[in-house]
């Protein structure tokens, strides 16, 4: 079972673009015309994508994600160019820094302009591009970070429900540095969402990795609930077949089988493996029973399904 909002270390968001080895920057000089085709829109673009798009990377490529190659990714016809790419680290971030920056004060200046804190853009790139140039990397505020995870939702062309993004909220765990905690981080994400009885639009991000290690935290499951599978004595497989690996680890590792009770079911949901740091020991926690209520599945016209007695 996936819970429709996100959960990410920081190394996921560093900024709204995805890092690639091949890139071409947005630009144009002529006049721009809306999706709608019906009216011109005169910008002085002065060598940049009006629609701050930034630097475009092949993969992914919205274009291609649509099934059209041919097409460009706005009307000023921002298209990939594949090959090398020279950059170092340091310019490669610093570079899509400056791009995202671009598109935070595009987007929250007037909203955020009066809030204590809150730096004019060129005071905010200059100090962005000292932390960079000083430690190979920035830290986020929290309204940048909050609305990165929002621009990377609003750009995702093959998710059907990123209409939606502005109403995702950030659950800063930054500053979480054990596996209690990040479990504990995980709990109140999970509780957040499912609150009020649909779900919400969350998103927890704990802190990233250091630039050039391995060194951050690690959820080794792929969903915070999801079902464990066994296999049962006849050969064939109870619970989700696609976690079989996963719960046999766990039986190898950290000698889980089951529920504490013995009493296994095609539902029972996964312990979380949390590892704060690559230098710590991973640890196993178990998920109460009560964290989220399932969806049981039925159909009005086919009770064949209802029978099936199948949950989500």
């Amino acid at each position: 079972m996936g819970v429709p909002s996100n959960l990410s270390d920081g190394n996921k968001l560093t900024t709204p673009t995805q890092n690639n080895n091949s890139q071409e920057s947005c630009s144009s000089n002529s006049t721009v015309a809306p999706e709608n085709g019906r009216n011109e829109v005169n910008v002085d673009l002065t060598g940049k994508c009006p629609f701050r798009h930034g630097t475009v990377y092949a993969h992914p490529y919205p274009g291609y994600a649509h099934g059209n190659p041919n097409r460009g990714i706005c009307p000023s016809g921002c298209r990939p160019r594949v090959g090398p790419n020279s950059e170092t680290h340091n310019e490669t971030l610093l570079r899509e820094a400056m791009e995202f920056l671009e598109i935070y004060y595009n987007d929250r200046h007037d909203e955020m302009k009066d809030s204590k804190g809150f730096l004019p853009k060129e005071e905010r790139m200059a100090e962005v591009k000292m932390s960079i140039e000083e430690t190979g990397s920035y830290e986020q505020t929290f309204d940048e970070l909050e609305h990165g995870a929002r621009v990377a939702w609003r750009n995702a062309p093959k998710c059907s429900n990123r209409k939606y993004w502005e109403q995702l909220k950030l659950l800063d765990c930054r500053g979480v540095e054990t596996n209690e905690g990040i479990f504990q981080s995980c709990l109140d994400h999970i509780s957040k969402a499912m609150a009020c009885g649909s779900s919400e639009c969350y998103i927890s991000i704990f802190k990233p990795a250091v630039p050039g290690t391995l060194k951050g935290p690690r959820i080794w499951n792929d969903q915070l609930l999801s079902y464990a599978s066994y296999r049962s004595d006849d050969g064939g497989i109870i619970g989700d077949p696609k976690n079989l690996r996963f719960t046999e680890m766990l039986k190898e590792r950290f000698d889980w089988s089951g529920p504490q009770d013995g009493r296994r079911s095609p539902f029972d949901y996964i312990p979380l493996v949390i590892q704060a740091d690559p230098e710590l020991k991973p640890e196993l926690f178990e998920l109460p029973l009560e964290i989220a209520r399932p969806v049981h599945l039925n159909h009005p016209r086919y009770p064949t399904l209802t029978g099936m007695g199948l949950q989500w």
